[in-house]
């Protein structure tokens, strides 16, 4: 993490993770409703909530932190979650109140790392997906995290990659630097033909 942090810097990794991010949430979600009645309330009530928790921004976030770290994570902030984030996130009126919504907040992969996961039976739904996460030495039920990795990896090598996948930055790294190598050639004028 530390090196793709430092990638993270420069422009010529940075602009791919950016563009990449924006283009996938350009056009954005477009709430409609199906059937006769007129849903127009309860949809403007969804977009505005949408609007209100910044929803767009924090995905546009966590797409760029998947391009340069392997994955991005969202955490779904519920009011009065804490000593319960370790519980599966339910959503009930018994167990989430009607506004306990406080927000979304992207996560760098740094922070996080699986604490359960079935790591053997290769049959199973949940071989090699965690069902929890430390954050910050924190367990919080994956539930309440929206993982994205967008190039995942072999099983074997998912422990390796704390469960996320290759960055973009890993996959740009060669052609970066030889990039950088050519400029660097062309403006000390060694590479004269």
């Amino acid at each position: 993490y530390p090196l793709l942090a430092e990638l993270a810097q420069l422009s010529e990794y940075r602009s791919v993770a950016e563009t990449t991010a924006n283009e996938m949430i350009r056009e954005w979600i477009d709430v409609k409703s199906v059937g006769g009645n007129d849903n127009s309330d309860r949809i403007k009530v969804i977009n505005d909530e949408l609007d209100r928790h910044k929803v767009r921004d924090v995905l546009r976030h966590a797409i760029e932190l998947d391009h340069q770290f392997g994955r991005g994570q969202v955490y779904i902030e519920i009011k009065g979650a804490e000593g319960k984030r370790k519980n599966p996130l339910i959503l009930d009126g018994a167990t989430v109140a009607k506004d306990s919504l406080l927000g979304f907040k992207a996560v760098e992969p740094m922070w996080t790392s699986p604490a359960a996961y079935n790591s053997t039976d290769p049959m199973a739904k949940d071989f090699f997906k965690p069902r929890s996460w430390y954050v910050m030495g924190d367990e919080v039920h994956s539930s309440r995290l929206i993982t994205i990795v967008m190039r995942p990896v072999p099983d074997m090598l998912k422990p390796m990659y704390n469960f996320g996948g290759v960055s973009m930055s890993q996959l740009m790294r060669p052609y970066v630097e030889r990039w950088l190598r050519t400029t660097e050639l062309i403006n000390t004028g060694a590479l004269v033909s």
